[in-house]
């Protein structure tokens, strides 16, 4: 942006926002976990210990969401 690069710097911040948003969730480790397991099949993501528990659906399907409209993740569920 300091170099008179502003579309391109906010098409950037854009792309990443929701990725970024994910470490401001109160769920932070579970969805860090969960980006985890479906990147690289981490099984971190069930060994979750107290008093952390295993993520709400809503919230598994929104960290899903995500990373697929990032193209991290294809179509099918992972």
């Amino acid at each position: 942006a300091r170099a008179g690069r502003t579309a391109e710097a906010r098409e950037l911040y854009s792309w990443f926002l929701p990725l970024l948003r994910l470490d401001t969730l109160p769920e932070f480790v579970q969805a860090i976990k969960v980006v985890q397991h479906l990147l690289h099949g981490n099984e971190a993501f069930v060994r979750l210990r107290a008093p952390r528990g295993m993520v709400e659906p809503a919230l598994f399907e929104h960290i899903v969401m995500t990373l697929r409209s990032r193209g991290f993740l294809r179509n099918e569920r992972s």
